[in-house]
Parts: C-alpha cells; sequence; structure tokens
C-alpha cells in the first residue's frame, strides 16, 4: 500500500497527465492508493479528483471504468462517477461492464468491435426498395469493394436520409 505522500503525487501526476496515464491508473488501483489520503473507495476519490477529466486512450478508459465496477457502482453511476467530459459513453461503459463480468482483463477489454459498436438484435423490419439494375449492381461492387454489406449501408443510408428530413421538418415548424 502506499504512504500519503506516495499517494498524494500519484494522484497529482495523473491530474497533470505529463506522464504515461495508463501506468499511473493501474498502479493507483494497485495500490489502492486513495485509502492513505482519507477516501474510503475509488469511486468517492476519483470524483473529487478526476471527475470529467477526458479519457485519452481505450486502455485508460477500461481500467477505471474496471475500477468503478469493481467500487460498486452499477452502469449508471459509474457513467455519472466519469462525466460527461470523460469521453466515455454510456453504451461504451455497458460493453465494458458486460467484458468485465465475462472475465476479460482490463488490459484486453475495448468498447470497439471491428469498426463498430454492435447493436442488440431487434425484431427485423422490411422495407422495398426499387432500383434499375445497373444501380443495384453498382451499389454491391462499391460495398464489395470496402468490405461492406450492401444491405447494412443501404439500411444505414435510409436512416440518414430520413434524419435529414426529420431535422429540416422540425426547422421549418
Amino acid at each position: 500500500m502506499a504512504t500519503r505522500v506516495e499517494a498524494e503525487a500519484l494522484w497529482s501526476e495523473l491530474r497533470e497527465g505529463f506522464v504515461n496515464q495508463e501506468r499511473l491508473i493501474k498502479q493507483i488501483i494497485a495500490d489502492r492508493a486513495w485509502e492513505p489520503i482519507g477516501f474510503t473507495s475509488f469511486v468517492e476519490a476519483w470524483n473529487a479528483r478526476m471527475k470529467g477529466i477526458r479519457l485519452a486512450t481505450d486502455a485508460l478508459k477500461a481500467h477505471v471504468v474496471y475500477a468503478l465496477f469493481d467500487s460498486g457502482l452499477e452502469a449508471r453511476g459509474v457513467y455519472e462517477a466519469l462525466g460527461v467530459g470523460s469521453g466515455v459513453t454510456p453504451e461504451a461503459v455497458r460493453v465494458l461492464g458486460e467484458k468485465k463480468a465475462l472475465g476479460i482483463p482490463a488490459d484486453f477489454a475495448t468498447t470497439r468491435v471491428r469498426s463498430h459498436e454492435r447493436a442488440k438484435p431487434g425484431e427485423a423490419r422490411f422495407l422495398r426498395v426499387e432500383l434499375r439494375p445497373d444501380e443495384l449492381d453498382y451499389f454491391r461492387d462499391l460495398c464489395e469493394a470496402r468490405g461492406r454489406d450492401v444491405h447494412e449501408e443501404s439500411a444505414k443510408a435510409i436512416r440518414q436520409h430520413f434524419r435529414r428530413m426529420e431535422r429540416t421538418l422540425k426547422v421549418s415548424e
């Protein structure tokens, strides 16, 4: 366990951000460096010293989120403890919570799966869109060249178009 002086130094270094923050947060968690300075939990120390600080890397986010979960918080409490400026979304907290529950160490946890965050599957709904054969071939070729699925990309394009329509409707009201 760290002494009070060592714990204060660790928290000060972390706040200043002039050194490797991931190394520091790991050391703070391992040494329970909140206890010598009078905090009863990591959450209490985080709220007093770091709330709202942007967490720069996925690894840093994972270590902090795991430590907040270890302090007994639920996902919503973890998100609130981090603060809006932390760069950690509620979805990222949920994903990291799932990975922690699966036993994945914080060093290997990430909120990303391939190039996107996974969405929960829902009941499928269908919309029929008629395209000319040359349009469909072009869209398929375009998606294939980028390693994407034409159905997923089409659904994204439709959603994006309707969101734009909705925004213009709100502006005109």
